[in-house]
């Protein structure tokens, strides 16, 4: 029987939650809608035998192929650990938090050997906090003030980290729990969670943030012994996965009761999981339980999945954990959410690369921010097309179900259409050199490309789906043809000209397709400073408008609109056109969360920039909503566009 005193407890947490979570919709109700979206769906795992944390592409079917990895990270002397080292070879847990307090977003790792630590994600390159606190830490959490919750199961403690003092900052406030394996901090009843060998407990976080104080306020036994981890199940906030050796429980914060009633439990719930929790989009199950065989007596090469069910298995290695990546800690399905910001991408037409740059970095001149780059070479598979590469016109990260994982697309207006694998950029799947001065390319979703060419004045489908050299194509004459996207809610390819936007349906087969025109559309006419009509509109820009399907970004001579598909119009008055309307505009496109990036060349600025490599050149980016500049000295940028692999 419980006692008044666990039952006041209860009440009060639970006030708490349905406080916060009323504030929070009351919040919701007016804020911006956006969701959630994770492109690939990111699943972070920790693997002993290569000594590292890894996030990989749970949509990726084969997790030995490099398209699967999408990052990885590891403690060495060149990102700050230099003195920590040897606290590091058994990594036990990874979470990606956003944090206002630092600002952008940082993974959080432990290690049994005694690390753990806070590191910048995704640079990964320099060490935020990191101590060897020794007791095998089994997990660790990111406080909002900046300081780390961190479990420890040989020390049987909870403690809290100063770790928003500075870089090694080693008070910290300590909670004795025996066999501690989990922590998790709770915003709507504003508690860290924990979990031990035999309880769940509550702990409220008070005193300041350089003289922690840990208070215990809730302590549940659990149902069975040997308490492994505890994750929210995303999409409800009343409830929290808690698997123990015995079984797979949903806790109910409400009730204080623990359910293996719930959805999937007939597979689920099962003996020995390590780790447990959910996908907020989809409601999705991952868990990791030890396999025969491994170098270890709890580690597997295999993750499994449920709701859809299916194993994602990477070979030789040793695998504790596995969790969904999620920025926030604790979201109901409806709440709004913080989105995911996607790197930006640039071609640099002076120094002929692709760049890739961290969206949270603040000094583009600090190697630090670039977190990718890539160059045609005979080393990667471009021998004999590396003169057709150097002014980079284009560029767009795609997931491709053919190729399997994400393909970074290109054009230069040398004459190169390519693409690459994405992280590896070590081969050639496909790339011609196709003359005409290509602007822009897209890869389809059967592996086809389209690219568009301006002095061609032609749109074409190639037959990148036949193999690594395939020139056969289809053609549809656009004059001044500068853009191409797919519209996969309508199946249509959409094509910008120098006075037209039209869509087309792509149709034939792989090996020969065709192209049709469904719809032709004049874009406006634009004028001159004096009120003249200028005789061609010089539509340039052709992207989508992320988080709304019927919206395209449209950039002109004079101007930046969005077109609405559904009603066939060319809108200048969408949120931020205060600053992202202006003329000359080279690209154009936007984060989830409707930040807005754009480049207009340095001729065209008030006053004029730096950049004289060309005529079309910057080197700035700007961005809206909110509003900054982002310059990398001594480049030349011609287009710059937010990384994400959707098509719309």
């Amino acid at each position: 029987m419980m006692s008044v005193r666990a039952s006041k407890k209860i009440f009060w947490i639970s006030l708490l939650i349905i406080t916060s979570l009323t504030l929070s919709l009351v919040w919701n109700i007016h804020a911006s809608a956006t969701t959630l979206t994770y492109n690939p769906k990111l699943i972070g795992i920790t693997e002993q035998n290569g000594d590292r944390v890894m996030i990989m592409d749970a949509n990726a079917t084969d997790w030995n192929s490099s398209q699967a990895l999408v990052w990885s990270w590891k403690p060495t002397a060149a990102n700050g650990f230099d003195s920590l080292l040897a606290a590091w070879g058994l990594p036990t847990d990874l979470k990606i938090r956003n944090n206002s307090v630092f600002g952008g977003q940082w993974a959080i790792v432990t290690d049994s050997e005694g690390l753990a630590a806070i590191v910048p994600y995704p640079s990964g390159n320099s060490k935020k906090w990191g101590l060897n606190v020794g007791g095998n830490p089994q997990s660790a959490e990111l406080l909002p003030n900046g300081n780390i919750a961190i479990a420890a199961s040989q020390g049987n403690w909870v403690r809290v980290y100063t770790s928003a003092l500075h870089s090694s900052s080693d008070t910290y406030a300590s909670y004795t729990l025996p066999g501690a394996r989990g922590v998790m901090w709770d915003p709507l009843g504003n508690v860290l969670w924990a979990i031990g060998d035999n309880h769940l407990v509550a702990l409220l976080v008070g005193g300041s943030r350089s003289a922690p104080v840990l208070t215990e306020y809730l302590k549940v036994n659990l149902p069975t012994t040997g308490g492994r981890d505890v994750q929210p199940v995303y999409g409800d906030t009343d409830k929290l996965w808690v698997p123990t050796n015995s079984g797979v429980y949903q806790y109910n914060k409400t009730t204080n009761t623990f359910s293996t009633s719930y959805s999937g439990s007939g597979e689920m719930n099962r003996a020995n999981v390590r780790s447990a929790g959910s996908d907020l989009i989809t409601g999705q199950a991952a868990q990791t339980t030890p396999k025969v065989g491994c170098s270890n007596s709890w580690c597997t090469d295999t993750v499994d999945f449920f709701a859809p069910g299916m194993t994602r298995t990477l070979t030789g290695a040793a695998i504790y954990k596995a969790h969904f990546i999620n920025l926030e800690y604790q979201q109901p399905e409806s709440a709004t959410a913080v989105v995911f910001d996607h790197p930006i991408g640039g071609g640099d037409q002076k120094n002929d690369k692709i760049m890739f740059f961290d969206p949270n970095a603040t000094e583009w001149n600090d190697p630090s921010s670039i977190i990718w780059e890539w160059a045609p070479s005979a080393a990667n598979g471009f021998s004999g097309l590396t003169n057709a590469f150097e002014d980079p016109s284009d560029l767009r990260l795609r997931k491709s179900d053919v190729f399997g994982g994400q393909w970074l697309v290109i054009a230069d207006s040398k004459g190169l259409a390519a693409v690459v694998p994405y992280p590896a950029g070590n081969s050639k799947q496909w790339g011609v050199n196709v003359g005409g001065n290509p602007h822009a390319a897209e890869l389809l979703p059967n592996g086809n490309v389209a690219v568009a060419a301006s002095h061609g004045h032609w749109v074409r489908i190639y037959t990148a789906s036949q193999g690594p050299d395939s020139a056969e194509y289809a053609q549809y004459d656009l004059t001044g043809a500068h853009g191409v996207l797919w519209d996969p809610e309508k199946s249509l390819l959409w094509a910008l000209g120098d006075y037209h936007l039209v869509a087309l349906s792509v149709n034939g087969t792989d090996d020969a397709p065709t192209i049709q025109e469904v719809l032709k559309v004049d874009l406006p006419q634009q004028y001159r400073g004096n009120g003249d009509p200028m005789p061609n509109p010089s539509g340039h820009e052709l992207q989508p408008v992320y988080g709304n399907t019927d919206r395209l970004w449209i950039s002109t001579a004079k101007h930046v609109y969005q077109y609405v598909k559904s009603t066939n119009t060319f809108d200048s008055s969408y949120a931020g056109s205060a600053g992202a309307d202006r003329e000359a505009v080279k690209s154009v496109s936007n984060q989830l969360s409707g930040q807005i990036i754009s480049t207009q060349p340095d001729y065209a600025k008030v006053p004029v920039g730096a950049c004289v490599f060309n005529g079309w050149c910057t080197d700035s980016v700007d961005f809206v909503n909110p509003t900054y500049t982002r310059t990398l000295t001594g480049a030349a940028f011609y287009k710059v566009r937010v990384m994400n692999p959707a098509y719309q």
